[in-house]
């Protein structure tokens, strides 16, 4: 065996004692080997204990069997009436004998812990009075066959609980019985109610003292919960005695109304002046707040009111302010009914400035709608005039290369198209082109088909060509041989038209070329050596040019005598050019050595031959003296508002 025995403290506990060693703990041993607890009928007939819930109902609680019932059991009735003498002996000294689990004690900690309760506890003779011992603990003193009394008997009034709740409810009631305040300090509430039963309840001390605190707690929440309760009701009634002044309104102040209502009963009731004043600053709120509701309910009607008014005043969202204060304020409605007299004249302001975007707002709306509806019918004419084309193309009157003079009469009379003049957009001319360039762009690819045939085929088309030889080569080919008579003709005459450019570039080319050889021989002419004189003629020029590049050049005796010719008659006006200067040469130094009469002969004479002239017409002679006039009578205009000068 072990040696360890387990024991119970006077609170309940349970500790180890080793019989030899004599050790003491609380910690349970790992080689404790525990007895077990002989099943005897007379045990667990004694294990029956009487407690109480918390509303102080008894039932019966066994420690053994773990069962509890309502009825008090036989058996405890039983050891009850066996147990009505007290059998405690009593040693010297006046201490009493305890058995193994009650000689032995807790630790010293657990001694500290309670050292407050026992300070309150009437002082008890000690375990070694009468003994002689050494004064150590019982256990200590202790042998193996000596001092050992047996287990000390059970009190009967010790109270037990089913669960740790019920045993906490009923030390609660125990301080409420004893009418323990939370303001109470531990030390006070234990001197009065230590030697209750319910004391005993919790069997820690420590939970004791944390049950008090929590009852303290408990005790505080309810304490406000019911003054706030007694407030909450006192402000109710303060509010509804207030409501019963109507000389209390919303500006009131708090030293005018307290001469209204100090004698009233709720005023009374309350508890200090500050609390007085709090309540009625709270009803004060109240009415201002009902007095800004109501005032904005009206400001609200009267604003819809105006909404209403302005809506026949003002009709046109061009409406001056000026102008529509002026109806407003002559309106007989306005003017009588109180429903506008809460309205500033900031407000009339607003509900006019939004009328007047709102009906800025439709008539915009209008417009935009307005707009849509001539957008759509432009759209419609537009598509309406594109069915006209495209039936016009399919009765083939619209080809490639159609003017629009020539297709114009032919439409000018359709509504299709009458719709369409003067709308924004593509014009009915813009319409006309797209379909044409389309017609285009197909004729062009088919031209391609055309002179790729002409191009395998070899055949070069010439001025002299002629529908008949076109239309035989491209009914030989399979890609053309499809083509309409229409489209041949029209293929035929856009690459003609190529032709005869070509042609008209190269004979444009050769003159050209021929001109530019006339002049080159009309250089050599020049700086021949000798010059040639203005009576020689063609025939005695020739044989010196015949040597000459240019002169080979020219094929054709008439381009060599026309080079020949201008070189002559460009000669000649040279000589006559000369000759003039000459003679004007000759007239200036005659006029120097001439004296003044001679001078005025020869202009007479000049003046003569210039007579005998038809005088040449001034193309410009009429706007000069337009500018002239104009000039004079700008001069004569005051300008900028002043008089002119003198």
């Amino acid at each position: 065996m072990s040696g360890w025995k387990e024991a119970k403290a006077a609170d309940g506990r349970s500790y180890y004692f080793h019989g030899e060693t004599k050790e003491t703990t609380w910690v349970k041993p790992d080689d404790y080997e525990a007895v077990p607890a002989p099943a005897d009928p007379a045990a667990i007939d004694a294990a029956w204990k009487e407690t109480r819930t918390a509303e102080g109902k008894p039932y019966y609680y066994n420690a053994l069997t773990k069962v509890t019932v309502w009825d008090p059991p036989e058996a405890f009735v039983r050891h009850q009436q066996q147990n009505a003498k007290p059998e405690v002996a009593f040693v010297a000294g006046g201490g009493h004998s305890y058995g193994g689990a009650r000689d032995e004690y807790p630790s010293r900690e657990r001694r500290m812990e309670r050292r407050g309760d026992r300070e309150h506890l009437p002082q008890k003779p000690s375990f070694d009075g009468g003994r002689g011992g050494d004064g150590g603990k019982p256990w200590e003193r202790r042998q193996d066959n000596a001092g050992f009394r047996g287990p000390m008997p059970e009190k009967s009034d010790e109270p037990e609980y089913a669960t740790q709740e019920q045993a906490e409810e009923a030390f609660f009631a125990m301080l409420k019985k004893h009418s323990i305040t939370p303001e109470s300090s531990w030390e006070d509430a234990l001197r009065l109610v230590i030697r209750d039963r319910e004391y005993r309840a919790l069997k820690d001390p420590k939970e004791r003292r944390q049950a008090f605190e929590k009852y303290c707690v408990e005790v505080r929440a309810q304490e406000k919960g019911k003054e706030k309760e007694r407030r909450e009701k006192l402000r109710e009634e303060f509010r509804k005695m207030l409501s019963t002044h109507d000389d209390i309104k919303h500006y009131t102040r708090w030293k005018t109304a307290r001469p209204l209502i100090e004698r009233e009963a709720v005023f009374k009731q309350a508890g200090d002046e500050d609390e007085r004043r709090h309540m009625f600053d709270d009803y004060v709120v109240e009415l201002k707040r009902r007095h800004a509701e109501a005032d904005i309910l009206n400001r609200k009607t009267a604003m819809q009111e105006l909404s209403g008014l302005l809506k026949t005043l003002v009709v046109e969202p061009d409406t001056t302010w000026a102008d529509a204060q002026k109806r407003i304020t002559e309106s007989e409605r306005f003017a009588s009914e109180d429903v506008f007299r809460t309205l500033h004249m900031v407000d009339i302001l607003t509900a006019f400035d939004s009328h007047v975007k709102e009906l800025d707002y439709e008539r915009n709306d209008a417009k935009q709608k307005e707009k849509r509806l001539h957008t759509r019918r432009e759209r419609q004419a537009r598509d309406a005039f594109r069915q006209l084309l495209t039936q016009m193309l399919q009765e083939g009157k619209i080809r490639a290369g159609t003017k629009w003079q020539d297709f114009h009469p032919l439409i000018a009379s359709d509504e299709r198209y009458t719709r369409l003049i003067g709308t924004p957009g593509s014009s009915a001319l813009d319409l006309f082109w797209d379909v044409v360039e389309d017609e285009e762009r197909k004729l062009r690819s088919d031209r391609n088909h055309a002179l790729d045939v002409l191009e395998d085929q070899r055949y070069e088309m010439t001025v002299q060509t002629t529908i008949a030889d076109f239309s035989g080569v491209m009914q030989s080919d399979p890609r053309t041989a499809s083509f309409s008579p229409e489209l041949l003709q029209m293929i035929y005459d856009r690459l003609m038209e190529k032709v005869w450019k070509r042609a008209e570039e190269e004979k444009m080319n050769l003159e050209r070329s021929q001109r530019k050889a006339i002049d080159a021989l009309r250089s050599v002419i020049k700086h021949l050596e000798p010059p040639v004189r203005s009576s020689d003629t063609y025939e005695d020029v020739a044989p010196r040019l015949a040597t000459f590049e240019e002169f080979r050049a020219l094929d054709d005796d008439e381009a060599r005598r026309s080079a020949f010719e201008k070189h002559m008659r460009r000669l000649k006006e040279k000589e006559a050019d000369d000759l003039e200067r000459e003679r004007t040469r000759r007239d200036r130094d005659r006029d120097h050595r001439s004296n003044g009469s001679a001078r005025r002969e020869r202009d007479v004479d000049r003046d003569r031959r210039h007579r005998t002239r038809t005088p040449e017409a001034d193309a410009y002679e009429a706007d000069r003296r337009k500018a002239q006039a104009n000039r004079e009578r700008l001069f004569r205009k005051p300008s900028f508002g002043l008089t002119p000068p003198p």
